[in-house]
């Protein structure tokens, strides 16, 4: 990463991002629970839950202030503490992620590179899912995670419900816009220097599957949407509003980056 890109990799402590995010003063924190209340169109969790999410990305945001970070990748030790189940960093990362400042979580360092990348290129939010599912028929891929950058959706109608694997904490169901277009990416390789990338169009911007991931849309891909999983150079793949080839192509060839583009049919 340094080499190729000139980004630092600080290592830092969850529990000091916990620290400080226990001892938010709980006027700041009731302000931005009622805040998201207001905004979302359902909220399926308790005060309490909020609370707690909201508490875990004002310790991210003091992370990141005090370290400069351009991008911020989380441990999801909500998933591997269960003392911590109630703490996860879902709604946190979507509200950085708003912020100018791309995050996610599960640590996925490939996957938060190409969110940093994307945002540096184009000054765009990048939803990071997996794909879950492939509709040959319909040249549609279905992409899911359970939080999504809140400028992304329509928050109006989006929903604030639980973490899917844990049933637990906040997540969000985010609806994406219909019909816009997108660019689907990732950078990979063992040398950062393969990106695999197609474009489409947003068919369903809230599939509803109660078996995903809460945040789920289907794009229909131009080209074979196998590809995507055939030409796979990692499990997360990044979505971006917009068809940003162009943009990718000039960065390849800067920085010697093999392009990998989904043929179209």
């Amino acid at each position: 990463m340094k080499a190729r890109f000139g980004v630092d990799v600080i290592k830092l402590d969850w529990n000091d991002m916990l620290k400080r995010a226990l001892k938010l003063d709980s006027n700041i924190v009731l302000s931005k629970v009622e805040e998201l209340k207001r905004a979302f169109q359902a909220v399926e969790v308790l005060d309490v839950d909020l609370e707690k999410a909201i508490r875990i990305y004002y310790g991210l945001r003091s992370l990141v202030e005090e370290y400069s970070l351009d991008a911020i990748a989380v441990e999801a030790r909500d998933m591997l503490v269960e003392d911590l189940r109630d703490y996860g960093s879902y709604l946190g990362v979507a509200m950085l992620s708003s912020e100018g400042v791309p995050a996610e979580y599960e640590v996925d360092v490939e996957a938060i590179l190409t969110k940093l990348l994307v945002y540096k290129l184009t000054g765009r939010s990048s939803f990071t899912a997996n794909i879950t599912r492939v509709d040959t028929s319909r040249s549609t891929v279905t992409l899911s995670h359970c939080t999504v950058p809140l400028d992304m959706i329509d928050v109006g109608r989006s929903r604030l419900t639980t973490y899917f694997e844990t049933g637990r904490t906040v997540a969000i169901r985010g609806k994406l816009r219909e019909g816009e277009e997108v660019t689907i990416l990732r950078l990979g390789g063992p040398k950062l220097d393969t990106m695999l990338v197609t474009t489409g169009f947003i068919v369903n911007g809230d599939v509803g599957d109660p078996n995903l991931c809460r945040t789920q849309v289907e794009v229909r891909i131009n080209g074979n949407p196998l590809e995507l999983v055939e030409k796979s150079i990692g499990n997360h793949m990044v979505l971006v509003y917009g068809n940003i080839l162009d943009e990718l192509k000039t960065l390849s060839s800067i920085a010697r980056i093999t392009l990998i583009q989904v043929q179209q049919e």
